[in-house]
C-alpha cells in the first residue's frame, strides 16, 4: 500500500496549489479523530501526511496525497463499519420500500424536472455506491442504474437488486 501525491488539481489540472493544512495521520489531532471515528489505530498509516491544498486556478480544496488502489481496498473493506444486513437499518428499509418518498428519490425527480426528461431515460452511475441505496432507488424509479464499489461485500449485495455493478 502506497500513497500517491497529486501533482495537479483533480478538477482543472492546474499545477499551482497553496497548502492549507498538514498533519501526520498518526499525529494529533488527526489520530484521535481516526481512533474515534473508525475504532482503529492509525499508527500503521505513518509516516503518511494528511495534506489539504487549494488550487490557485479554480479554488478547489483537495487532499494532496491519496491512497493507492490497495490502500483504498483495505480501507473500504476493513476500516469502514459495514452493516451485516443494510435493510436492518430502518432508514434504508424505509427508503427501499417507498423510493419516491425517499431523499434520493426526490433528488432524482428534481433532476428529471430540471432536465425536462423522464427518469426512465436516465443512465446513472453511483461511484462509491456502498450498499447501493441511491442506485437501487434510481433503478426502482426506472433509470438504467450502474454502480461502482471497491468493497466485495457491497458489490455482491447489490448485484441482482436492479443495479448493474461495474
Amino acid at each position: 500500500m502506497e500513497w500517491v501525491e497529486r501533482a495537479e488539481c483533480p478538477a482543472c489540472g492546474g499545477a499551482g496549489a497553496r497548502e492549507l493544512y498538514r498533519c501526520g495521520f498518526a499525529a494529533e489531532p488527526l489520530s484521535s479523530f481516526l481512533k474515534r471515528r473508525y475504532k482503529r489505530d492509525p499508527s500503521g498509516l505513518a509516516p503518511a501526511l494528511y495534506r489539504v491544498d487549494r488550487c490557485e486556478a479554480c479554488g478547489l480544496i483537495y487532499q494532496r496525497s491519496i491512497g493507492d488502489d490497495a490502500f483504498l481496498a483495505m480501507f473500504y473493506s476493513q476500516w469502514l463499519p459495514r452493516a451485516i444486513d443494510p435493510e436492518a437499518d430502518p432508514n434504508y428499509a424505509r427508503d427501499i420500500k417507498d423510493p419516491p418518498a425517499s431523499r434520493d428519490g426526490h433528488e432524482l425527480m428534481m433532476a428529471a424536472a430540471y432536465l425536462k426528461k423522464p427518469i426512465e431515460q436516465f443512465r446513472t452511475l453511483d461511484f462509491g455506491m456502498g450498499w447501493g441505496l441511491w442506485t437501487r432507488i434510481a433503478a426502482a424509479l426506472g433509470a438504467e442504474s450502474h454502480g461502482c464499489e471497491l468493497s466485495p461485500e457491497c458489490r455482491h449485495y447489490v448485484t441482482g437488486r436492479g443495479v448493474m455493478v461495474t
